[in-house]
């Protein structure tokens, strides 16, 4: 009886670890998806927190919102580089130091396609999954709007036609004498059409339906300060102007 006793402990122990395995095993099954595509947005954000408490105040910021997502270090920092170069002085030979912060938002369809593997099978929690971190990027990106520390935008044609970023935009009539050839409406510019995208290799790492667009500055903010708003012009009018060397 005493043996017997002394073994139920044991017994216990592996009766339990058998709950768990079975447990995580039901778990994986059914939620494998939400956690691998939760994993993946969680590294994004620890990365970009990461750069950012590396990184100093920069002068000025653009902001990318689309399909889009820097995970390579060098690619991103080369990507930054690029628009430091064009950036307007601020005295002593100095470059405004110019920083670019992103938001990943897939439009409907990009989520779709992206929910469904080679052979063709969907999967609804891909989807959700996506779709949630969609909506919680497009949410925070609307809120930094609002608070006017940035008036230049590199958002996709999803962003551009299903916010009000149009509404705030400079038109592009009151900062060029002669409408740019990338120009697709009064407000906002083709990227990758510009010489400056194709210049700088790095700038390939966007997809070909983004718009560069200059926005109105708000009465708030670090933009509406006059000098900032008009180093921002000068960056966006650079930019679009750009001639290779």
């Amino acid at each position: 009886m005493a043996n017997r006793e002394d073994k139920l402990p044991e017994q216990d122990v592996a009766l339990q670890k058998g709950r768990f395995l079975l447990w995580l095993e039901n778990y994986w099954y059914h939620y494998k998806w939400h956690t691998i595509v939760s994993l993946f947005f969680a590294f994004t954000l620890l990365f970009c927190l990461v750069q950012c408490v590396k990184r100093e105040e920069p002068d000025l910021l653009l902001v990318a919102a689309g399909d889009i997502a820097f995970t390579d270090t060098d690619a991103r920092d080369a990507f930054v580089s690029a628009f430091g170069a064009v950036a307007p002085g601020q005295g002593k030979g100095e470059k405004q130091k110019v920083e670019v912060s992103h938001y990943t938002i897939f439009s409907p369809e990009q989520m779709t396609s992206l929910s469904t593997d080679e052979s063709g099978e969907y999967s609804p929690a891909t989807f959700t999954a996506l779709k949630l971190s969609s909506q919680t990027e497009y949410d925070a990106f609307t809120s930094f709007r609002m608070t006017g520390e940035s008036c230049l935008y590199l958002v996709s044609d999803y962003i551009y036609e299903n916010s009000n970023l149009k509404e705030y935009a400079v038109p592009l009539s009151e900062l060029f004498e002669k409408m740019p050839e990338s120009a697709l409406d009064d407000y906002s510019v083709r990227f990758s059409e510009l010489a400056f995208s194709n210049y700088y290799a790095a700038c390939g790492a966007l997809p070909d339906d983004f718009r560069l667009v200059l926005t109105k500055p708000l009465v708030v903010g670090k933009a509406s300060k006059e000098a900032v708003y008009n180093a921002y012009t000068a960056l966006f009018c650079a930019i679009v102007s750009f001639e290779e060397p």
